[in-house]
């Protein structure tokens, strides 16, 4: 499953349970889509509860092919360590659609709103949009506690 919800310039992308190849191209199409009308985009993409996860890389990065034509508008992609082969899949992503963002991999979802926070001084749409983060946490917890909306 994918869902997304938007908070000024970040998007708080949630994959959990039973991810497909057409979920992995819906976040793709929704970024791309964003990307029309948000010059400046930070992507929180957190797998939570994953039960299972495309494994052709062929397949991923053909499903994630929308995302070439956004690449200028995201400016950095946030994560947290789930597994190393998540991981893997992210920063091969990121650098085969030649995506020029960092991708930043925190150990918690904790440590992810610290880093963030430090950044925001980095990129003013950033900080403006983190006026969301009490927001953005509760949508996430509410992921990790099953009772999402």
């Amino acid at each position: 499953m994918y869902q997304n919800r938007v908070f000024g310039n970040i998007v708080v992308a949630v994959f959990s349970g039973d991810v497909s190849l057409a979920n992995v191209e819906a976040f793709g199409k929704d970024i791309e889509e964003l990307s029309q009308t948000i010059d400046d985009l930070y992507i929180i993409g957190l797998p939570l509860n994953v039960t299972q996860y495309p494994t052709n890389l062929g397949e991923m990065l053909k499903s994630l092919n929308l995302l070439q034509s956004s690449i200028n508008s995201v400016k950095r992609m946030y994560g947290i360590k789930i597994n190393p082969f998540l991981s893997f899949l992210a920063n091969t992503a990121t650098q085969v659609l030649r995506i020029k963002s960092n991708t930043v991999e925190a150990a918690t979802i904790d440590d992810l709103y610290t880093i963030m926070e430090k950044e925001a001084t980095l990129f003013p749409m950033l900080q403006a949009s983190l006026v969301h983060i009490d927001d953005i946490k509760a949508y996430i917890a509410s992921f990790e506690t099953g009772t999402e909306s």
